[in-house]
């Protein structure tokens, strides 16, 4: 279970008010998160308390179906600042001036205004927005499209979205949110707990991790992992050939297109700060026998082979009662070495604005801290004088510049430094440790207060866990990046109307440092008492020196593209863009030979009266790691789409109907490796095909369906898709 509490403090000049949203989700981990929203930058004035007379609000926001609207923006209008958001029922309270209107609006709603007269209580019903289509997504090489021009099978999420789950790596943010996007997490250490990322599943052999591309630029799936939510605007996944043939063979198992905040035109600053504390708990932990549970396995065990039994009557007894905990003992190494939870804070500051009428920038500065499961911390920092952690800093600053009327400069920069320590022999060892370690194995500690080694019923074999998590040393990993983006766009209407170039250069340098401390701990197997009463010691391993190992390297990356942009609209009806581009990307690690990557795209789209949609894109780029004479591929795709609902013949009312036709070509290479796939989708789409009967009177009936026709075109492979998509705002 996960319990938000987001208290939002909405300062301007002349009022302070105070907004409280609670919000409770099961979704693995409970979080209080306080943050302060929107703050506005005073001139010299500073902040000062409204006399005018103010009247309290109440209401709850729904749908036209009645269901609540979670997160509404109510906002008193000419007021600025003043406004609240709906909670998990959809009600709301706002203290307003007499008389006042506000402004209510969701995301895929009309927004609604309303006066405030004597009434002060309101029942609020939006409706769905008819803009739903027309809201503009990116796509592929940093385009711009509207919803309903989209030919090519997309999903897209907002930072909204994305800043609902307070968690440190961006990839998990995006579980369960986007349709085709699968997310598979395999380990829930602190700034390793990444998720691996597959669009439409597994595609190629080796690896099969989609291409990421931010704010144009191809980047590394770490670089997107570790961007804060609070910078993105939005993220954008690219699922198809149609979608993602710009790319070549980048993007041959999609790509993942991530925009980031940018700043606007505005009369003062828009300062922001976000305060999350979180806690972070295993939803499910492996449940393991007790000592006297594993006792009578093996006394049946033997029993049912014929064996002689290990375990006597007595020592069944001494186990099932505990008398002798060092020589028998039952411990629960996951209760002795992992804690119930850990905490998790994270911090984001920015400012967005606009100076001088030309001048737009967005700075953002934030630090992570993730705690660990590990017990024992006070002894580890003791030993060490070290503490298990992960700490990030993130750093950004997009700054455009209108340099004159034709020519647009972007700069960007960006940055993090990340720190990770743990104990010296890593946290997936510490927990295969105690995964496979049999409660009877040894006690934590002997009588003497040393660390146990072995027990009556185990010989020595293994090292103490608490010795490993305690006593082993530990490790340091330090990991520097830093980017930076130059960009220019020049207007060329002298030449004809619609057309741009733009140059984009960009680098990253990744620095990396890890260093290893390790040591032997003393660890004894206690044999019980001699004839005397004395006890008896056997070392099992002797404490050493730290011996240190110690790795450093470097990563450096340059990217170069070169863009010849169009987008004209003729008659008001007939609307034309298309793109030329060049790129090269070089990447080189340490005294490595350099790898290079570089090619050619280009795209035309056409559309008439924003009904039919034509889009074509060719992609022919490659690598020199394949042999000379095969190291480029050619990769076209051709799409096509019908607003049907925009027809006369036709009425949805809040819905959309699409047809799309998509014609994707694929080397004949490639698809030797999904052949098989290819095969049993056609036998599948020829038994569809030869019992369908379409109509347009039930467009939903054949929304999810895709219908196959292939011919062999020799070297390249072609594949038709027709597809009919009822789009739907819920």
């Amino acid at each position: 279970m996960k319990k938000n509490t987001i208290v939002r403090h909405c300062f301007s000049r002349k009022y302070i008010s105070l907004c409280i949203f609670l919000l409770l989700g099961i979704i693995g981990e409970k979080a209080f998160a306080y943050s302060v929203w929107e703050t506005y930058a005073n001139e010299t004035e500073g902040i000062y308390f409204s006399l005018q007379e103010s009247i309290k609000i109440t209401g709850v926001v729904k749908d036209n179906k009645g269901e609540p609207i979670i997160g509404a923006n109510i906002v008193e209008l000419n007021k600025k600042g003043n406004g609240t958001i709906t909670d998990i029922d959809g009600k709301f309270t706002l203290s307003v001036s007499k008389n006042a209107e506000i402004s209510i609006s969701f995301i895929g709603f009309d927004e609604k205004k309303i006066k405030i007269g004597q009434q002060t209580s309101f029942d609020i019903i939006l409706e769905e927005s008819s803009q739903f289509l027309d809201e503009v997504v990116v796509v592929g090489m940093n385009n711009r499209q509207t919803r309903r021009s989209v030919t090519g099978a997309i999903s897209t999420i907002q930072t909204k979205e994305l800043k609902q789950s307070p968690v440190a790596n961006l990839s998990n943010a995006l579980a369960g949110k986007l349709p085709g996007l699968i997310t598979v997490q395999t380990s829930g250490q602190p700034g390793e707990d990444a998720s691996s990322l597959f669009i439409r599943g597994v595609g190629t052999y080796g690896t099969s991790n989609p291409l990421v591309v931010i704010d144009g630029l191809p980047r590394s799936q770490t670089d997107f992992n570790q961007l804060d939510a609070n910078e993105i605007e939005s993220v954008t996944i690219l699922k198809d050939a149609s979608s993602s043939s710009l790319y070549g063979i980048q993007g041959a198992n999609g790509v993942i297109v991530v925009t980031t905040k940018r700043g606007v035109d505005r009369e003062k600053p828009l300062i922001s700060f976000t305060v999350q504390q979180a806690v972070q708990q295993p939803i499910r932990l492996p449940e393991t026998m007790s000592s006297y549970e594993q006792a009578l396995y093996y006394r049946d065990m033997d029993m049912n082979d014929g064996q002689t039994e290990r375990y006597t009557p007595e020592v069944l007894d001494i186990i099932k009662n505990g008398s002798d905990p060092y020589l028998y003992p039952n411990v629960n190494w996951f209760d002795e070495i992992l804690k119930k939870n850990s905490m998790q804070s994270q911090y984001n500051i920015n400012i967005s604005g606009s100076a001088l009428g030309k001048l737009r920038y967005f700075i953002s500065g934030s630090y992570v801290n993730q705690g660990t499961l590990l017990k024992h911390q006070d002894i580890f920092e003791k030993n060490y004088g070290v503490k298990s952690k992960f700490d990030r800093y993130n750093f950004r600053s997009n700054v455009d510049l209108d340099a004159t009327s034709m020519l647009n400069i972007r700069i960007d920069l960006a940055g993090r430094l990340e720190t990770r320590v743990g104990p010296g022999s890593d946290f997936s060892n510490v927990f295969s440790v105690i995964t496979t370690r049999s409660p009877s194995s040894q006690p934590v500690f002997n009588p003497d207060g040393t660390l146990g080694a072995g027990s009556a019923l185990e010989i020595p074999f293994q090292q103490n866990p608490y010795g490993i998590v305690t006593q082993s040393g530990y490790y340091t990993r330090h990991t520097n990046v830093m980017s930076g983006t130059l960009s220019a766009k020049h207007k060329l209407d002298f030449i004809t109307k619609g057309l741009s170039a733009q140059v984009y250069f960009s680098f990253e340098s990744n620095n990396y440092q890890h260093t290893t401390r390790l040591q032997s701990f003393d660890s004894f197997w206690y044999k019980g008492k001699d004839a005397t009463g004395e006890a008896i010691y056997q070392p099992h391993s002797v404490k050493s020196r730290l011996s240190t190992t110690d790795s450093r390297w470097v990563e450096r990356y340059t990217y170069l593209d070169v863009r010849l942009n169009y987008d004209r609209t003729f008659a008001e009806k007939h609307q034309i863009s298309a793109q030329l581009l060049g790129n090269r990307t070089l990447r080189s690690q340490n005294a490595e030979l350099p790898y290079a990557y570089q090619g050619i795209s280009s795209r035309i789209a056409y559309n008439f009266d924003t009904r039919y949609y034509l889009e074509a894109n060719i992609g022919y780029n490659g690598s020199e790691n394949f042999p000379p004479k095969k190291r480029y591929g050619f990769f076209p795709s051709f799409s096509a789409g019908w607003v049907l609902s925009d027809e006369k013949f036709i009425s949805l009312p809040s819905s959309q109907v699409k047809t799309y036709l998509d014609i994707e070509f694929l080397n004949d290479s490639i698809l030797k490796n999904i052949k098989t796939t290819d095969v049993s989708e056609e036998d599948m789409a020829k038994n569809h095909i030869e019992n369908m009967q379409f109509s347009f009177k039930h467009p939903i009936i054949y929304s999810n369906k895709k219908i196959y026709k292939k011919w062999d075109c020799g070297y390249i492979f072609c594949v038709v898709i027709l597809k009919v998509q009822y789009l739907h705002k819920r």
